[in-house]
């Protein structure tokens, strides 16, 4: 309702997940994703970044473009596996030994990929857990089947942070003091 209340007037069209509280993040793109035709940038609404990060996915020239940041992953972080310009892996479940950073979870998606995009997630979500997948799950079904679709863009030393909890919330508050 806030987030409502800051965009009125403005041209915003909002697309409710009813079953937010039992599905997950595929689901939701799936939903939003029906209103879309052309290029757009997908982003997690738990996520704070500068500007810079923004302008830099948009530089990217694949069909896909994920921002990644450089750095020692753990457990909980979407770590991404990559070849050169193009990302092998992206998957929460990837051994860090083999992984060059962190999916920030803001992402450039291209029109002309947007319609398989939308067939794999929706064969991802027709499946037992699918509804319980995260966005990642249908970028690593399009790497699978045309390797060069998904890009990469280092946006390492710019600011951002995922909040997912308080002591998240206390570090981006010092991040962008």
């Amino acid at each position: 309702e806030d987030i409502r209340t800051a965009v009125k007037g403005e041209s915003v069209e909002f697309i409710h997940n009813p079953d937010f509280r039992t599905t997950n993040v595929l689901y939701s793109w799936f939903l939003g994703s029906a209103t879309l035709s052309g290029d757009h940038i997908f982003l997690h609404g738990d996520t704070i970044f500068e500007p810079a990060l923004l302008s830099k996915a948009l530089t990217g020239d694949q069909p896909v473009v994920l921002t990644v940041d450089r750095h020692a992953c753990g457990a909980e972080e979407m770590k991404v596996e990559v070849s050169g310009t193009q990302v092998k892996r992206v998957s929460k479940e990837l051994d860090v030994a083999h992984v060059i950073g962190e999916f920030t979870g803001v992402m450039l998606v291209r029109a002309r990929v947007l319609k398989r995009l939308r067939h794999l997630a929706k064969a991802l979500l027709s499946h037992g857990n699918g509804q319980g997948l995260f966005v990642e799950a249908a970028i690593q079904s399009l790497i699978e089947e045309s390797p060069s679709s998904v890009g990469w863009i280092d946006i390492t030393g710019l600011r951002w942070r995922e909040i997912d909890f308080v002591e998240d919330l206390e570090a981006a508050r010092e991040i962008f003091s």
